[in-house]
C-alpha cells in the first residue's frame, strides 16, 4: 500500500507526452513532489524505451525545479491480480467503448497502492474520455445503469483524471508558456518500435500523434511510409484484405 505523503501526487508516468506533461507541470507550477508509478507488461515492446525515457526526463527535470520526481515505482503486471467483479466492469465498457485492456489492471494496481488516489492522465480524445463523458449524460438514465456503474467502478472510483479536457496541443501551447516544452519533446510515444529505435508511424499512437497534430514527432520517411502503406491499404477491395495487408507492411519496419 502506498506510504506517500499528502504533498505527494501519484502519477501513472508512461514517458508518453500526456504522462510527461502532467509531471512537468506539477513541477512547474507547485513546491510538492511527484511519485511516478509504472507497471511493467512484458508484452509491450516499447518497454524499455520506455523506462529508459522516464529516467532520462526525471534526471533533466530534477537538475531544473530541484529533486521533487522520486525514484520510479515499478510492479510487474503478472503480480496483479484482477477480481472477477473489475473484470467484469472492463468487459462490458470494452464492449461498448473499446477500452485498451490496460484499464483491467491499472484499476486494481490503483486501488491497491494508491487507494485509489493515482493519477491518470487520460485526455480529451481518449476512448476512456468518451465512457467517462457518456456516463455523464446518462446518469439518469435507468437503462443505462449498469454501464453507468461499470465506468464509476473501473474508473471514477479509481483513478484521479487532472488533464481529462486537455488535447495534446492544449498542453504543447501550456508547456511552452510553463518553459519545459523542451523537455516534453523527449517523450515516448510508439508501441512498435524499428529496429533502429525510431516510431514505426503505423501504430495507434504513432496514428493519434498523427491525428492530434504532433505528426512533426515522427520521422518524414516514416510518415511518407506510413500514408502511403495506408492509401494502399484503403484501396484493396476487403477489410481482411487491408488488414493482412498492414500487417504484412508492419512486420518489415
Amino acid at each position: 500500500m502506498s506510504t506517500t505523503h499528502s504533498d505527494t501526487t501519484d502519477v501513472l508516468w508512461t514517458g508518453g507526452w500526456d504522462s510527461s506533461y502532467r509531471v512537468l507541470a506539477l513541477l512547474a507550477g507547485h513546491g510538492g513532489r511527484i511519485q511516478p508509478h509504472y507497471v511493467r507488461d512484458p508484452e509491450r515492446l516499447s518497454l524499455e524505451i520506455e523506462v529508459e525515457t522516464i529516467e532520462a526526463i526525471r534526471e533533466r527535470a530534477n537538475r531544473r525545479f530541484g529533486e521533487r520526481i522520486l525514484p520510479l515505482r515499478m510492479l510487474e503486471r503478472v503480480d496483479i491480480r484482477v477480481p472477477d467483479h473489475v473484470q467484469n466492469w472492463f468487459l462490458a465498457l470494452n464492449k461498448r467503448f473499446r477500452l485498451g485492456s490496460q484499464y483491467n489492471w491499472l484499476s486494481e494496481y490503483s486501488l491497491r497502492e494508491t487507494r485509489g488516489q493515482l493519477e491518470l492522465c487520460i485526455h480529451v480524445d481518449d476512448k476512456a474520455h468518451k465512457a467517462i463523458s457518456w456516463a455523464h449524460d446518462h446518469r439518469n438514465d435507468r437503462e443505462a445503469a449498469a454501464l453507468v456503474d461499470a465506468v464509476d467502478g473501473l474508473l471514477l472510483s479509481r483513478f484521479r483524471f487532472p488533464i481529462l479536457e486537455m488535447s495534446k496541443l492544449d498542453m504543447q501551447r501550456a508547456a511552452r508558456q510553463g518553459g519545459f516544452d523542451d523537455l516534453l519533446e523527449l517523450t515516448w510515444f510508439c508501441h512498435e518500435p524499428t529496429r533502429d529505435g525510431r516510431p514505426c508511424g503505423f501504430c495507434g499512437p504513432c496514428t493519434w500523434t498523427l491525428e492530434e497534430g504532433l505528426g512533426h514527432r515522427i520521422p518524414g520517411d516514416r510518415r511518407f511510409r506510413a500514408g502511403l502503406y495506408r492509401w494502399i491499404g484503403r484501396h484493396l477491395p476487403s477489410w481482411r484484405a487491408r488488414q493482412a495487408f498492414l500487417r504484412g507492411v508492419r512486420g518489415t519496419h
